[in-house]
């Protein structure tokens, strides 16, 4: 590691440039030790030393030359900034040294001084731009080495030269021996993929993020992140393949159930554009067996209407029941329309009211039609359906809902003016009408919850007033184009702003109105949905890593110290069972309070990446457990902390301070 103080090797044979160099560097630069270098052996000394931060030199020398001494400093210190200080040069000399790795290139002459200063200092800004690089670059390695994440070395042609334990149990082996006696290929189900890969490494050298399916030796298939790069001899051939991996397994399944999820509501406002224009119930219930098996999947499926006391069968798709079929209102559908609420039943075994037409039925789900019918779905399969399928269905019979009672509505009314309330009045989405102004001239009683408003509260509001700004261009320009009949109908995910200041977010469709200078709005409020969803893949994301195979402590903190994760091992220290660790805040658990917090305000202030210190841990029984105690920042984009990873070690730091 470089001093404070900079020292440079002049390396001139001429006293009178060596001493005008010297003075002009001094004069602009306090912090300086200059080695006038003035025969050969002086020169063999200072390289063999290796003393110096930065070399200036003559190109004409009585006993060498320029070119030499660079590639002489070259060969030691690679990294070592060489200036040519030099009347006797050349443009093609110039042109040689820069592509030997030549800092910079001065003439001497006076007005050419302070170049030599600006040469200077710009070689120290390297030098300290470097020895930052290399600090950073220490500790990232060190925390690097701290976490379990699987790390290996490989040839091209697949021979594992090394792999930690994380990567062991990552491809499901028991020993390191054991992974060693395999190739690199014999994991890889598709090897077009790990070819393109070896390519980009062969061509750029590095690459990252780049996902790709591993086989483990019990046949499971995963996902991995792989970032990788490669390692060169002199030739630049490619020596062997340095990487690591991340499994992203769970969070790929997790982000393919969100876009079959964010496809099944698109495909579902889609739905409810089309039913909209359904006259008739017989085609509303068409459609939404249509819907339910090709967005939901579900293949079984049967709307039965109550008439007369008994749920009479309108539409199906299992086949099992004839249309216009009836039976009683009893059992698990008569449950629901009686009690006006849905019911998930994962095994029939388990449901007291379960009343199958088929004994080969394992589970089901039944969602009430308001006061009209029931909406069922049934599998021979046990926990077949989850809370999701339920909240599809849901939205699905909603939109049915909404289109049987309009079209029982529009029945007798007006109608064009009705038939615009009928859409609207006794729905279970919330809906409303603009004008090109976006004046709301209508809005149901779904949107009135959903933005606080009453009907009569709005009359001198636009629709725009309730859009969270950073939509509000992306909505006026589909509003724009629906008008100017440029398109027919605009889907998007949008925020609005209710009376309250809550910010909701809602998958909004705008359609013109036929026949009228009007466009029709429904909103889904999809907020508690997202949040799930986002949560569900943050905690994934940042608790993947840490959790799995850690012996030692661990727990996951909010910005605010509160605890939102424990493993086990930390749960077995403190006593704590895992509901009363996630009630506490870190504080909590500390004994020695002040000096914990002493070493964590340079962690949260952002001058480390990491802090640690021993305290004592107050267990359940009220003992005290004397403990090393570590915290790694998991911040955000803008640097500020996000979460703190903590690892709770028993017995402390070693007698001389090291960290394991």
């Amino acid at each position: 590691m470089m001093s404070e103080t900079i020292k440079i090797m002049i390396v001139d044979d001429n006293p009178d440039d060596r001493s005008l160099a010297i003075r002009e560097i001094k004069r602009n630069f306090r912090d300086v030790e200059v080695n006038e270098i003035v025969d050969s052996n002086e020169l063999k000394d200072a390289l063999e030393g290796c003393d110096f931060d930065i070399v200036i030199t003559d190109y004409h020398i009585r006993w060498t030359d320029g070119m030499k001494v660079l590639r002489e400093v070259k060969k030691r210190k690679p990294d070592c900034p060489v200036i040519m200080f030099t009347g006797t040069g050349n443009e093609e000399i110039a042109v040689q040294a820069m592509k030997s790795g030549l800092e910079d290139y001065v003439v001497k002459s006076p007005k050419h001084f302070v170049r030599l200063s600006a040469s200077v200092h710009s070689a120290i800004e390297d030098i300290k731009e470097r020895k930052e690089r290399r600090e950073l670059e220490d500790l990232y390695t060190r925390l690097f080495e701290r976490v379990p994440i699987p790390l290996y070395s490989v040839t091209v042609d697949g021979k594992i030269l090394a792999a930690n334990s994380a990567m062991v149990d990552l491809l499901g082996f028991k020993s390191k021996e054991d992974l060693y006696s395999c190739e690199a290929h014999d994991f890889y189900p598709d090897k077009s993929l790990r070819n393109k890969e070896i390519s980009i490494l062969q061509e750029k050298g590095v690459i990252k993020g780049y996902e790709i399916p591993l086989e483990r030796i019990d046949g499971e298939n995963i996902w991995v992140k792989d970032n990788a790069y490669v390692i060169r001899d002199e030739d630049n051939e490619v020596i062997y393949i340095e990487g690591s991996m991340e499994d992203v397994t769970a969070i790929n399944k997790a982000n393919i159930k969100l876009k079959e999820e964010k496809d099944k509501i698109e495909r579902l406002h889609d739905f409810a554009y089309k039913i909209v224009g359904c006259t008739t119930e017989e085609e509303v219930y068409d459609l939404s067996i249509h819907a339910a098996e090709n967005i939901l999947g579900f293949s079984a499926c049967t709307i039965h209407k109550v008439e007369d006391d008994e749920l009479v069968v309108k539409a199906t798709k299992d086949g099992a029941l004839e249309v216009g079929s009836k039976n009683p209102v009893t059992g698990i559908a008569g449950k629901s329309y009686r009690e006006r609420r849905s019911i998930l039943v994962k095994d029939v075994d388990d449901a007291e009211d379960a009343e199958p037409a088929n004994k080969e039925y394992r589970s089901a789900i039944s969602i009430p039609i308001d006061d009209i019918g029931v909406f069922l779905n049934i599998s021979t399969e046990k926990n077949r359906f989850d809370e999701n399928d339920l909240k599809m269905g849901e939205i699905l019979v909603s939109h049915m809902t909404d289109a049987l009672k309009r079209i029982r509505y529009e029945k007798g009314i007006k109608e064009k003016e009705e038939m615009h309330r009928g859409i609207l009045e006794n729905t279970g989405t919330a809906m409303l009408i603009i004008g090109k102004d976006m004046n709301i001239s209508m809005m149901n009683k779904e949107c009135e919850k959903l933005i606080g408003y009453s009907q009569e509260e709005v009359e001198d509001k636009k629709f725009s007033d309730f859009v969270f700004s950073e939509d509000l261009s992306k909505l006026k320009d589909s509003i724009d184009d629906l008008f100017n009949k440029d398109i027919e109908r605009s889907d998007m995910i949008m925020s609005i702003q209710n009376r309250y200041n809550d910010i909701r977010d809602v998958f909004q469709t705008a359609s013109s109105l036929p026949g009228s200078d009007l466009v029709l709005i429904s909103m889904i409020d999809i907020t508690q949905h997202k949040k799930n969803l986002d949560s569900m893949e943050n905690s994934q994301e940042i608790f993947r890593i840490a959790l799995e195979g850690a012996p030692i402590g661990m727990l996951l903190v909010d910005s605010e110290g509160n605890i939102i994760e424990a493993n086990r091992s930390a749960l077995e220290m403190t006593g704590y069972t895992e509901k009363e660790m996630l009630s506490f805040n870190l504080n909590h658990l500390i004994k020695d309070l002040e000096k914990w917090e002493r070493e964590l305000k340079d962690l949260t202030e952002g001058q480390k990446g990491s802090c640690s210190c021993n305290v004592s841990l107050i267990k359940k029984d009220s003992e005290r457990l004397s403990c090393e105690v570590k915290a790694l920042a998991v911040r955000k984009k803008d640097k500020s902390i996000n979460n703190l990873l903590i690892y709770l070690k028993e017995g402390g730091l070693t007698e001389s301070g090291g960290n394991e």
